[in-house]
């Protein structure tokens, strides 16, 4: 019996430790602390690498350090504000399409645009990624 209890309570603590550690893990990469936020996609990267085969020194510079500010925007509070902006601002939008709509008594059409199905498809993909981190 002591001993169930005691296997029990090691369980109980390694379970928690590990949630945890993966919590500060995830919030360590969204925020851009974290070594794991340099990923590599080789498949992805090698295509890439073909394609790009016969650029200019001039544009490998210009690439490199685009990207190099691009991550370090992505990196900030205030690029989450900005896409949480953009996905409460289309909600909103919809939404209130969807009412005067309704209140005109014309047919709805509840196919989203390719627009919108991109957008959300990404963010979709981006939050999954995250948690998964």
């Amino acid at each position: 019996m002591l001993i169930a209890l005691i296997a029990a309570a090691e369980a109980v603590l390694f379970s928690s430790s590990g949630a945890k550690r993966n919590q500060v893990r995830r919030q360590q990469v969204l925020m851009g602390n974290s070594l794991d936020s340099v990923r590599a996609l080789p498949l992805v990267d090698d295509y890439l690498k073909r394609k790009t085969a016969g650029a200019s020194r001039v544009q490998v510079f210009v690439a490199s350090r685009l990207a190099k500010v691009c991550r370090q925007v992505v990196h900030t509070r205030s690029f989450e504000y900005v896409l949480l902006h953009m996905i409460r601002t289309a909600v909103l939008k919809r939404r209130s399409k969807f009412l005067n709509i309704q209140k005109e008594g014309y047919s709805v059409n509840l196919t989203p645009s390719t627009k919108g199905s991109f957008v959300a498809g990404f963010g979709l993909r981006c939050l999954i990624w995250a948690a998964q981190a």
